[in-house]
């Protein structure tokens, strides 16, 4: 990586730590926004509704609680930074954060609670307890399991990749979103006992919201200390497989030669849809998965960049995809429809449910046709993005030609 490409990821991982500082002002203008509506009715509203004033300090405190929460982890985020780049920061931060990065801190409070809150415990059931039970199925033995090695891309705030190395698989996850490593990394290493910090991850979210006490209700995290759980198991006389984790896109770590056909097993959990270019995921895949190696998967097909009129986005439905995936070579042992949210509100007055698909598949050949040795993995972004600009390039200017009598 040159000194831009660095300077680069310094920028955007500086400008996630600085969201995250953030976050007290901008959720904290937002409701004073809503305050000066209320504030703002006419006086005959007012008497039907009553006096609010102690919903909104009661509101801003909870908001207060989250700063505190989000702050702390931007603070321990040095940490994380000085890991990545030993050597330094290129260049203090001169980018702000977008108002993108902002929606993602509060995404990333319920992302907590989907990973590491009881309240996220069905959700968890619904799609992680599948994956656990299949690879089990898979790798029976514990002691073969300590010689496993299991990929987790898109692994998020790593609950799924933690329960696995419990179970006794060499487990690491990837990640490639700022906000997911930076908070992964401070519940992963900065947490001491179990339900040890209180959130509001719902404060923020003032619509279909059925009673008020719904919104500021407090959410204990973590309901699985990293910390105790591993010492739990110590205690048991059992070992946890190697857990680590690895930052940077999925086709640019892991399409290296030194990571083909080494891994055991890849997990994909709400990820495939994430790709531009599906293709190059099951490529991937398949080129990392040694001989007889597992693919387990659960989710929808929403694919992120579908509705990016920028973005490169390869739509394929599930009976197209799965006839691309078994001509790659896997075999599917296991298949089922399952349904399940995603960071949903428990209590709010909307939910999307996801019918999701599940499979577990084996590799059990190589792709037949006339280029599958043909390495076509590319960046989609960046080559997508050159095309588009290409495309939109002026027309060179016409001549007139003019007809000779």
């Amino acid at each position: 990586m040159d000194q831009d490409d660095v300077e680069t990821e310094q920028q955007s991982y500086l400008r996630i730590a600085e969201a995250l500082r953030r976050y007290r002002t901008s959720s904290i203008g937002v409701m004073a926004q809503r305050k000066r509506d209320f504030d703002n009715l006419h006086v005959k509203y007012k008497e039907l509704l009553g006096d609010h004033t102690q919903m909104f300090q009661a509101w801003k405190s909870c908001l207060e609680a989250n700063a505190d929460f989000l702050e702390t982890i931007s603070r321990v985020s040095t940490v994380l930074f000085e890991c990545y780049w030993p050597g330094g920061m290129v260049k203090p931060l001169y980018e702000n954060p977008t108002a993108l990065d902002m929606d993602k801190v509060i995404s990333t409070l319920k992302q907590f609670v989907r990973d590491w809150g009881e309240e996220g415990a069905e959700e968890r059931k619904a799609t992680y307890t599948p994956i656990y039970e299949a690879l089990e199925r898979y790798i029976p033995n514990r002691e073969d399991r300590l010689r496993s090695k299991v990929l987790v891309p898109g692994s998020g705030l790593s609950r799924l990749a933690f329960e696995l190395s419990l179970r006794g698989f060499q487990t690491q996850g990837n990640e490639f979103s700022h906000h997911m490593l930076i908070a992964g990394h401070f519940l992963l290493n900065h947490v001491q006992c179990k339900n040890q910090l209180t959130i509001y991850p719902y404060a923020d979210q003032s619509v279909n919201v059925l009673n008020r006490a719904d919104q500021m209700r407090p959410i204990q995290i973590p309901d699985l200390c990293p910390a105790e759980a591993v010492q739990e198991l110590d205690d048991q006389g059992l070992a946890q497989g190697d857990f680590s984790m690895v930052a940077g896109d999925f086709l640019e770590v892991y399409n290296k030669p030194s990571e083909i056909g080494t891994w055991t097993a890849v997990v994909t959990c709400f990820f495939i849809d994430t790709a531009h270019n599906v293709f190059e995921y099951i490529e991937t895949i398949h080129r990392l998965l040694a001989p007889g190696g597992v693919w387990i998967n659960i989710g929808p097909l929403l694919y992120h960049f579908s509705d990016s009129p920028d973005e490169m986005s390869i739509d394929l439905s599930y009976d197209e995809l799965r006839s691309v995936i078994t001509k790659y070579g896997f075999t599917i042992d296991e298949e089922r429809r399952m349904g399940s949210c995603y960071t949903a509100n428990a209590r709010s007055m909307k939910w999307t449910l996801y019918n999701c698909i599940f499979f577990a598949a084996r590799k059990t050949g190589e792709p037949q046709t006339p280029s599958a040795d043909q390495f076509a993995v590319r960046n989609p972004h960046i080559e997508y993005a050159e095309r588009r600009k290409q495309q939109q390039q002026p027309l060179p200017p016409q001549h007139e030609h003019q007809h000779q009598n």
